[in-house]
């Protein structure tokens, strides 16, 4: 059995590799993780309100059992000992009967976190929550005798952080604690560069790399070469790098000093644009966005659905989504998209937003950015 951890964080370009994974086989492990996060907890607190994103509204307990509801297995009847926590790990996996797994998108394992409960009090997950996590999670893993590897993947801060407020278009967030997040992450995957060696990915690379650059990424990521032949190489596009050039150069100004200090340690640069020349560099980067929005649209809807990830993991640009009601007017692209929801989306809705819906999102993001 063997275990890949990636070490990530949100609007990183983790739901491309996830799908780089699931494409192969690779099952993302969730809820045993999120068990031994609870029963970490479990041990200072077992009636207080649980520091886990997604469930903190509800006690330690309650999440305890919820979980083991979910899991199918019964807890221990004392998990306060490591061993019996390992030992219900090694349950876990064993009740879900892969070979291979990947740990992904775990907040709790990249960095502190303050939760905003519904009656408006705060609780917090720190650094050495996150730190002492980590180390149960790899005695976890080591009690199991799970082949064991740790890979890290990394974007530019910047485009890191407005990747992740265009997702909280509409919504209240706080820069700084966004701010914050990405700093420790990153300074997180630089320790663990330095001290184990665990390769990083820079996503940014691997949207610009040529066919040979990919497969030499891909081998860093544990993908097997006959894995990497199998893979459909069209679902890495670059449409999604470089998102600081379509912002206000004050505002990029102002990001690329308060995450000074992650961009120097992976080699990362900003230099936004005045005048013509912003302008220009800005049509450059719509042209590329929209021609790979369009293009995956047009592919789809023709029925090669080899770019599956790639139209449903991104948020569509408005002219995009004009793009795509224009072709489900006619109905062999309707078709076509009934049959992707069909054999490529089991369970979910293909209903269509409404174009209403479209423009009210984005003018909230342009409304956001400013």
């Amino acid at each position: 059995m063997e275990i890949a951890q990636l070490h990530s964080m949100s609007s990183c370009g983790t739901h491309l590799i996830q799908d780089l994974y699931s494409a192969v086989g690779v099952i993302r492990l969730h809820d045993p993780v999120f068990m031994l996060q609870a029963m970490y907890l479990s041990r200072s607190s077992f009636s207080e309100p649980c520091r886990m994103l997604s469930f903190e509204n509800q006690t330690v307990e309650q999440t305890l059992l919820n979980l083991a509801e979910k899991i199918g297995i019964k807890l221990p009847a004392n998990f306060s000992e490591d061993t019996a926590c390992y030992e219900y790990f090694k349950k876990s996996l064993d009740a879900l009967g892969h070979e291979r797994f990947m740990i992904s998108h775990i907040y709790a394992l990249s960095h502190s976190r303050t939760l905003n409960r519904a009656d408006g009090t705060k609780i917090v997950w720190s650094k050495d929550d996150r730190d002492n996590l980590q180390a149960f999670l790899e005695g976890a893993i080591e009690y199991c005798g799970i082949k064991y590897r740790q890979i890290a993947v990394v974007r530019n801060p910047v485009d890191n952080f407005l990747s992740q407020v265009e997702r909280k278009a509409g919504k209240s967030y706080c820069e700084r604690e966004v701010v914050n997040e990405i700093n420790e992450f990153y300074l997180l995957v630089a320790e663990k560069q330095k001290q184990l060696k665990i390769p990083v990915i820079k996503y940014d690379d691997l949207c610009k790399a040529n066919f040979t650059e990919k497969k030499k990424i891909l081998a860093k990521l544990t993908f097997t070469q006959a894995e990497i032949d199998k893979l459909n190489m069209s679902m890495i596009h670059g449409g999604s790098y470089e998102k600081w050039k379509l912002y206000p150069p004050k505002q990029v100004l102002r990001l690329k000093e308060s995450l000074k200090e992650p961009m120097e340690l992976f080699g990362y640069e900003v230099h936004p644009h005045f005048g013509v020349t912003g302008y220009i560099s800005r049509f450059s980067i719509y042209y590329r966005k929209y021609k790979t929005e369009f293009d995956v649209i047009n592919r789809i809807l023709s029925g090669d659905f080899s770019s599956d990830s790639a139209f449903s993991r991104h948020y569509r640009s408005l002219p995009a989504r004009i793009w795509f009601r224009i072709r489900i007017m006619f109905p062999r692209a309707r078709k076509n998209l009934f049959q992707y929801y069909q054999t490529h989306k089991l369970g979910h809705d293909p209903s269509i937003p409404s174009l209403y819906s479209s423009v009210l999102r984005q003018l909230r993001s342009l409304l956001s950015n400013r």
